[in-house]
């Protein structure tokens, strides 16, 4: 008899019975075709017609065994068959996680970001992050990857939107399972590096730089204006004395004419 799923600490009853043999055989639990030493064989015998039923236990599961082959086998030599075998079963064997870890990375582009992972479970277990308000900015990626042994390492990421007075302050991870009730959490302090506090430092002065834009077209305009005001003076400049020359000239005529006032002095 053996479940289609255990979960780890509940009570194991795997069990193996074989009847009507004579003389007793020798009956062994298998996990992918090696015998379990730790299961045990308990014979009874009825006297009435010299039969045996041998029943072998095996209490107790190993994370190992999760989804591999399980058999139960019987051997005498004075059988006919001297060995065999029953069909293979398996068991989905749930266990809580081994552990879990927390880190504060930053990428290339300077975002830093929580990484929680929660290894070694069957099912997946979800990370569940708790920080102060503002400091969790968004999901970056979760994902569950499988183990050997049917076991997965769920990795889970959030966006952290840190400046630097935020140094020094906590964020933490727990471990959310859904068929077990698991107390697993990793607690870190967030670190703000140099160069991500000359990013915040840049991001302080975004007021000037958003508006530089409009700084260029309005030193662009008085460029402009300024040069066609310089173009006018010249314009004028060169007409004042155009009009000067001018002047001067007619009053040569006037005097060579013998016209116009003397003026003695």
């Amino acid at each position: 008899m053996v479940p289609g799923v255990l979960k780890e600490r509940d009570t194991v009853n795997i069990t193996c019975v074989v009847k009507n043999g004579r003389p007793a055989p020798k009956v062994h639990i298998k996990v992918s075709g090696t015998e379990v030493p730790s299961a045990v064989q308990k014979d009874y015998v009825n006297y009435s017609t010299s039969l045996n039923t041998n029943v072998v236990t095996m209490t107790t599961f190993e994370r190992s065994w999760n989804r591999e082959n399980i058999t139960c086998c019987r051997y005498n030599e004075w059988y006919k068959v001297r060995r065999a075998c029953s069909q293979p079963k398996q068991v989905n064997f749930l266990y809580p996680p081994s552990d879990i870890t927390l880190e504060v990375k930053i990428d290339e582009g300077l975002q830093m970001y929580a990484l929680c992972s929660v290894l070694d479970s069957n099912p997946a277990c979800v990370a569940n992050f708790s920080a102060q308000n503002g400091i969790i900015a968004s999901e970056r990626y979760n994902e569950s990857v499988r183990q050997p042994l049917g076991a997965w390492n769920s990795k889970y990421a959030v966006n952290l939107n840190v400046r630097k007075d935020d140094n020094g302050k906590k964020i933490e991870c727990s471990a959310d399972c859904p068929n077990f009730t698991v107390v697993l959490k990793s607690t870190v302090s967030i670190t703000v590096p140099q160069k991500a506090e000359q990013r915040f430092n840049n991001q302080d002065t975004t007021g000037f730089g958003g508006n530089s834009f409009i700084w260029i077209i309005i030193s662009s305009c008085l460029t402009v204006v300024l040069t066609g005001v310089f173009i006018a003076c010249l314009v004028a400049i060169k007409k004042m004395k155009t009009a000067k020359a001018k002047w001067g000239a007619n009053q040569v005529r006037h005097s060579a004419s013998g016209g116009g006032t003397r003026f003695v002095y």
